[in-house]
């Protein structure tokens, strides 16, 4: 009977230290996730900012 017990508390420990592995494992994903999504974002706000600069080249033709 004792053997049992010693089974069960090492089953719970090893079952435990799979779903820390497993959330620490999804928590980096998620960390990963979020940056990129950032940088998505940074992305597009350059990206918009960029098109609403006036184009120099088009007001060195119309001055001349």
């Amino acid at each position: 009977m004792e053997i049992v017990k010693i089974l069960w508390i090492f089953v719970f420990f090893l079952f435990s230290f799979c779903l820390i592995f497993i959330w620490s494992k999804m928590y980096v994903i998620l960390k990963r996730i979020e940056a990129l999504t950032d940088l998505v974002r940074k992305n597009h706000a350059i990206d918009n900012e960029f098109l609403q600069l006036p184009d120099i080249d088009q007001q060195k033709k119309g001055g001349d």
